[in-house]
């Protein structure tokens, strides 16, 4: 574990995209409904920033944080189907210090 004072040593260097993606998610609706309400229902448009962290033919996946023990929070994974477009913000470099792939220990 790291103390304060201690330098920690650097252990991975990542440039990331950050993206802006639109994309159509499922929607559900409970309730009794007519016939022709029902077929009113469409997909939610939806959007989500985040940093571009895998990129595939199936599907990608955004993350919103990454820590500096080298782990990821709030992770979305989207199939490709869904998406309508996805945007391009720029490339942000990320340092990652003191990493072995685990969540820091609590305290």
């Amino acid at each position: 574990m790291v103390t304060t004072g201690q330098r920690r040593r650097r252990c991975l260097d990542l440039k990331l995209k950050r993206v802006e993606v639109t994309w159509l998610d499922s929607t559900e609706f409970a309730g009794w409904e007519s016939f022709e309400d029902a077929r009113t229902h469409k997909p939610f448009a939806a959007k989500t920033l985040g940093f571009l962290w895998h990129d595939c033919e199936e599907f990608i996946s955004v993350v919103q944080t990454i820590g500096e023990a080298g782990c990821l929070m709030g992770i979305l994974v989207i199939p490709r189907g869904c998406i309508q477009n996805i945007k391009e913000l720029g490339v942000t470099e990320v340092e990652v210090e003191g990493c072995d792939g685990k969540p820091p220990e609590a305290p």
